[in-house]
């Protein structure tokens, strides 16, 4: 079909009749003032003669030929259009513009250029983003943990259920379950021998300005053999080694793009009937199922042998000629993260996937390794029994997802509808105007019953305690702030009462 040329629009005259008009009027404004300076008597006549004339020889030239130049604009008004027209030096000698401009007549074309740029301004930006989908996916969902677990890990959806001791318990940041994970983390070696822990210390969640946090743990331990100790040392350099981070995002890289080769239709199904369907995410509903396969014990069935087979194939440039020799490169490659080198390289390993996904459920968060000191203690009970032992000492910080302050205030508010079914925030001072009035309100039923009058007295107390601090608080703690003034409020029969 043979494109229909866009006509130009139609250019208005630069100035009409009027324009002209007023500026005849003006003209004899200037004239009349030069009669009145003329005319005064106190003043030099020749000199005011002289100046008067001079200004309206200038004016009467600027005016003929500002006259002359609307005129020949107003008779072919497109010229301007025309690039020639214009001094364009700075643009020809530009280098993001001197391609636009040389190839460039009109006005339009460069409208047209500049359009053009930002559609391939949004186009790359567009691919940009989808490179960088599996390093951001990866480091986002498994290498930092979020604080905030009143959210759903993938979807962002809002959790009003984890309230009271189930917070406390669904809490991976409360002190007994991290002191717990992290007791577990040093001490476990999957090797029948246990690295025995004899001090531990976690220090308070300290936030960044920005999305980041880190918690500070110091431990002094007794590994019971070498190996013991060469295999804590493994767990804790995995995350904490800038080669090895960039390892592990090559591998989930090319672990993603097979999975959306193998697996296509069953992914595509999946994001078409799951939660993400209205963003049709496959990106989001692939790490969602790793997410559900490692951490829930959900098989959904986007990971087997062959796959990772074939992205350690693809890995490592396989030819069918050098197949056999894919595994060994691939467990050289990989060979300072132990914990999976030499778990999915064997090519005899029918249990690849399980590996993997044991893997990435002890796969820490990102470390800074602080301080990390061995000693072999040469104790002569020890040297008898022909073993080696080791006392060492570690000092690292451990990083994460913080709770953003838009987070808070959709909590608040959430947590307000729950309670009291109106648009507000739950902060402290609005609990205690709710007190306030419930008090105003039931006075006498209150006074009446001694015991509720201690309780509602008490309570009060709670919240101003809590207010007067309240805003110097990190996030984390206004979170938990949050939950309780919430189990506060509907415990003493406060919510949905007013």
């Amino acid at each position: 079909m043979e494109k229909i040329k866009q006509e130009k629009p139609i250019m208005k005259p630069i100035i009409d009749q009027e324009q002209i008009k007023k500026a005849k009027e003006m003209l004899i404004s200037i004239r009349n003032i030069a009669k009145k300076i003329f005319h005064s008597k106190k003043n030099d006549k020749k000199t005011i003669i002289t100046i008067t004339v001079i200004i309206f020889l200038i004016a009467l030239y600027r005016w003929f030929s500002l006259y002359q130049t609307i005129t020949t604009l107003n008779r072919d008004p497109f010229s301007l259009e025309k690039i020639i027209q214009y001094d364009t030096t700075n643009l020809k000698t530009n280098t993001l513009t001197r391609n636009d401009i040389a190839s460039s007549t009109t006005i339009y074309d460069l409208i047209e250029n500049n359009e053009n740029i930002k559609d391939e301004t949004i186009r790359y930006n567009k691919y940009k983003e989808n490179l960088l989908y599996p390093y951001t996916n990866f480091l986002q969902y498994l290498l930092l943990p979020k604080l905030n677990i009143r959210k759903e890990y993938y979807t962002d959806t809002l959790r009003t259920d984890i309230l009271g001791r189930s917070f406390l318990e669904e809490n991976p940041y409360n002190d007994i379950n991290l002191l717990q994970k992290w007791s577990d983390f040093f001490s476990s070696t999957e090797q029948n021998e246990i690295n025995q822990i004899k001090d531990i210390k976690i220090s308070d969640i300290q936030e960044y300005d920005n999305w980041i946090f880190w918690i500070k743990i110091t431990f002094s331990f007794t590994s019971p053999s070498k190996n013991a100790l060469l295999f804590l040392t493994d767990k804790i350099t995995t995350t904490s080694d800038q080669e090895n981070i960039s390892l592990l995002w090559e591998f989930f890289y090319y672990l993603r793009q097979q999975i959306k080769t193998d697996q296509k239709d069953l992914l595509e199904e999946q994001t078409q009937n799951w939660i993400f369907s209205w963003e049709n995410d496959i990106n989001k509903t692939l790490w969602y199922s790793i997410n559900k396969r490692v951490f829930n014990d959900e098989d959904l069935g986007l990971i087997d042998n062959t796959t990772i087979n074939r992205t350690i194939f693809n890995m490592m440039w396989c030819s069918p000629e050098t197949e056999s020799q894919c595994f060994y490169r691939f467990r050289e490659k990989y060979r300072n993260i132990a914990s999976l080198a030499y778990t999915v390289w064997m090519e005899s390993n029918v249990n690849k996937a399980e590996d993997l996904k044991k893997f990435l459920k002890n796969l820490p968060p990102i470390i800074a390794v602080q301080e990390f000191v061995y000693t072999k203690i040469n104790e002569d009970w020890i040297i008898k029994q022909n073993t080696t032992r080791y006392d060492g000492k570690v000092e690292l910080e451990i990083y994460g997802q913080n709770i953003s302050s838009e987070e808070i205030t959709e909590i608040a508010k959430d947590l307000w509808r729950k309670c009291l079914t109106e648009d507000k925030e739950l902060l402290p001072q609005e609990v205690l105007n709710v007190i306030d009035e419930t008090i105003r309100k039931k006075s006498n039923i209150i006074e009446e019953n001694q015991t509720k009058a201690n309780t509602i007295r008490d309570l009060k107390t709670i919240i101003e305690n809590i207010n007067t601090n309240f805003e110097w608080l990190d996030n984390y703690r206004k979170t938990i702030r949050l939950f309780e003034m919430y189990r506060m409020l509907n415990e003493n029969g406060l919510c949905k009462t007013i």
